[in-house]
């Protein structure tokens, strides 16, 4: 058996079939409860191994009650004792039902010599004495039980009476003849005489007060034992594999089979560019070189840097310079400094207006500050002709930006045309698996930072998925962690449990997911033991022979009516186990 479904003393047809249909399980285990007036019928017991035929299932019965084996023994259903039996109850374990046309024969032999009187003789066959045969429905086959109600419907069957040669010699001899141990019948006394003043209306009445009590003394009082079991909560995470090929050994976690889905795609679309770039004219003009530090002459090289004292905008030498080394004179008993200096050419950095300066000194780069006082350059006029002009030029990052936006609409794009591929609804794929290859290609033939308004770019990329049957991931996990779950204990999964799946790494033939489970364990109930030991136990008793198992932190009873008994029924069908967990 595949999967064990447990099910409740009053479960009805239409729930038991409805689990059959939402279990994935090819092969079903029934428990029913001794008490369950589901196995009790030959109708309903049909009716579920029809509809599970129909679903292509198997089903099989485990159930202690005697009466119901026999019955699903009849139609062809497999018995098992218990859930942990290995194989179905053998044919020698059941009781043939009668037949249809078959009648059910009641032995009426001889009482004991020892029991009757040597002048009494016995009734061979009494009119008092029935047989009874099944009734049979008109459309039944022959040899078919007839299903009616939920069990065998008897009707009386004629007999014939024919006095024994013993009774006819009695009778010859003058001796009455009579039933063994039963007393001699009275003559029959005339109507008037016979129970004066009960009416046939009143016998009616006194026979429906009795049947009422009987019929409370069976069927009450009803009761339901609710057990409340502990339940804890559960979490655990397991590796899934799911492989185009063949799992290796070497691969550790449950493995199931994937289904390889590609798709093709592409998309082009205009952009704008959004790079900067200054293209305005620069200042320039005439600056002095001076000297007045070393005799020898001054070496500038070409794109030398000169800063200007004032506005701190930095111009450039655009070709070499030599600065004439200084001399002395004397003048009036005085050394006069004469710094040697040379005029060149000098232009802004930047282009731009803000470069458009006064005359006014600069500071030459490169030479250090104790010698910038006495080597330095001076301009007699100011700096002009700097103008400011900002263009718009293609970019790497916009060619960037460009690709990522296409790549994220071709997703969008792919992701449901590869869902449309599936096999079926079962399929899945995780989106953070899909592998793609990209082929990015701009279609007009701007080159980076040159001017331009907008660019055009084409982008073409193949998409690879890995699907997988989800149902069957998921029961996978769920077998596998009932399988790890502790000795005695059951795993609790309804439908406010979760199985999450979640993506770990993707190979081109391989895809591993991290699958989180989170559910419920409880400690396993036997509810079969404890039904066993109610009848006739008080409350009191059970509930302390009870709550001494670890596993169980509550009993309650609910009764009706209310009050009526304080012990439990000897009649199995009048208590129903309820089970919860908490």
């Amino acid at each position: 058996m595949d999967e064990i479904i447990y099910l409740e003393p009053d479960e009805e047809i239409t729930s038991v079939v409805d689990k059959i249909k939402k279990s994935r399980a090819k092969q079903l285990g029934l428990v029913i409860p001794r008490s369950s007036s589901l196995i009790h019928s030959l109708v309903n017991l049909k009716l579920l191994k029809k509809e599970a035929d129909g679903l292509g299932k198997a089903i099989a019965l485990v159930t202690a009650d005697k009466v119901g084996k026999n019955i699903a023994h009849q139609i062809g259903l497999d018995v098992y004792p218990d859930i942990h039996a290995l194989k179905p109850l053998s044919a020698q374990n059941f009781v043939d039902l009668p037949k249809g046309n078959e009648p059910i024969e009641i032995n009426a032999t001889e009482a004991p010599a020892n029991s009757r009187s040597k002048f009494q003789s016995r009734q061979v066959s009494s009119p008092a004495i029935r047989s009874y045969v099944p009734v049979e429905n008109s459309t039944a086959e022959s040899g078919e039980l007839t299903e009616a109600a939920d069990g065998i419907d008897l009707i009386e069957a004629p007999s014939t009476f024919q006095p024994s040669v013993r009774q006819q010699a009695a009778s010859r001899t003058g001796f009455q003849s009579r039933q063994v141990g039963s007393r001699p019948r009275p003559e029959a006394q005339p109507r008037s005489q016979r129970l004066p003043g009960i009416t046939a209306p009143g016998k009616f009445l006194v026979g429906l007060i009795i049947l009422t009590i009987i019929a409370s003394f069976l069927g009450l009082p009803q009761s339901t034992l609710t057990i409340t079991a502990a339940a804890e909560s559960y979490q655990t995470t397991l590796p899934v594999i799911v492989s185009l090929t063949e799992p290796s050994l070497t691969d550790s976690g449950l493995n199931l089979p994937g289904k390889k889905i590609e798709y093709h795609g592409s998309a082009a679309k205009r952009f704008l560019a959004t790079g900067k770039k200054e293209a305005g004219t620069k200042a320039k003009g005439q600056v002095t070189l001076y000297n007045a530090w070393d005799g020898n002459p001054i070496t500038l090289a070409a794109g030398t840097t000169l800063t200007d004292q004032v506005s701190g905008k930095l111009f450039v030498l655009p070709n070499k310079a030599v600065i004439p080394g200084g001399s002395l004179t004397l003048a009036n008993g005085k050394a006069i400094t004469n710094p040697g200096k040379v005029t060149v050419e000098l232009v802004a950095n930047e282009p731009g207006d803000s470069y458009n300066v006064k005359a006014g000194k600069l500071t030459i780069g490169g030479i250090s500050s104790d010698r910038q006082a006495s080597i330095y350059g001076e301009t007699a006029n100011n700096l002009t002709g700097g103008a400011s002009k900002q263009i718009t030029v293609l970019t790497q990052a916009d060619i960037t930006t460009a690709t990522e936006t296409l790549q994220t609409e071709l997703l969008a794009e792919a992701l449901p045309q590869l869902r449309a591929k599936l096999e079926s609804p079962d399929f899945k794929i995780v989106d953070e698996s899909v592998q793609v290859k990209l082929q990015p290609a701009v279609s007009n033939p701007e080159k980076l930072e040159t001017e331009t308004e907008h660019f055009d770019l084409k982008l073409e990329a193949d998409y690879q998925a890995i699907a997988f049957n989800e149902a069957s991931l998921k029961q996978a996990v769920l077998d596998k962690v009932t399988t790890d779950t502790p000795e005695g204990k059951t795993v609790l999964f309804d439908d406010t449990d979760s199985i999450g799946i979640n993506y770990d790494t993707r190979s081109d033939d391989k895809l591993i997911l991290k699958v989180e489970v989170k559910t419920k364990l409880g400690q396993r109930v036997d509810l079969d033991a404890i039904a066993s030991q109610l009848p006739g136990q008080s409350l009191d008793s059970i509930k302390e022979s009870l709550l001494a198992k670890s596993e169980i932190v509550e009993v309650t009873l609910n009764q009706f009516p209310l009050g009526w008994w304080q012990d439990f029924s000897y009649f199995s069908w009048n208590t129903r186990l309820k089970l919860n967990y908490q």
